[in-house]
């Protein structure tokens, strides 16, 4: 499987340190919303074979950049998901726009929509023992997590559990 993640961050001191965990994942492109313009993010990316880009940002001119609306973001990314293969689709999000994107684009491709496709969290940081029961029970082949504390907090929970990624299961963390 291939693998996409992307970030966000309010803090623009934590960009760097999070754009090189993801590259060192050995991700194949990693998403991201730019806060300020810095030259090691450009230097980063010119050292890898890891495809950048943008959303919701133009800062770097060199960057590809989309700017879509959060249902049309999650559409994308649940096509991508089953475009590569996986059925089972997991999403961790609080809104309610991108669990329309994640439904309509299973049901456009004829994928059943299951009571455990999605974790509704009432924050950005969801309770790791909710996150970890709901991702045991439904045995996700991918997951789509909304928010960088989700996408943290669900690493620790698939490393806990010895679930690979690739391997076992992919992942879309924006």
């Amino acid at each position: 499987y291939n693998i996409l993640l992307s970030f966000y961050t309010k803090y623009d001191e934590d960009e760097v340190s999070v754009l090189r965990s993801l590259i060192s994942a050995q991700v194949e492109a990693v998403a991201f919303t730019p806060i300020v313009a810095k030259r090691e993010v450009s230097q980063i990316f010119a050292n890898t074979d890891v495809y950048p880009l943008q959303i919701h940002s133009d800062i770097y001119s060199h960057i590809y950049s989309i700017h879509n609306d959060d249902a049309s973001a999650m559409r994308f990314f649940t096509q991508y998901l089953i475009d590569q293969g996986p059925r089972d689709i997991m999403l961790i999000s609080p809104d309610e726009k991108r669990t329309e994107g994640l439904y309509s684009t299973m049901e456009k491709n004829g994928i059943p929509v299951k009571e455990t496709t999605f974790l509704h969290t009432m924050d950005m940081a969801p309770n790791a023992e909710e996150m970890e029961k709901a991702v045991l029970t439904a045995k996700p082949t991918a997951i789509i997590a909304v928010a960088q504390e989700a996408k943290d907090t669900l690493l620790g929970i698939l490393k806990k559990n010895r679930l690979k990624i690739p391997q076992d299961i992919s992942l879309i963390a924006y």
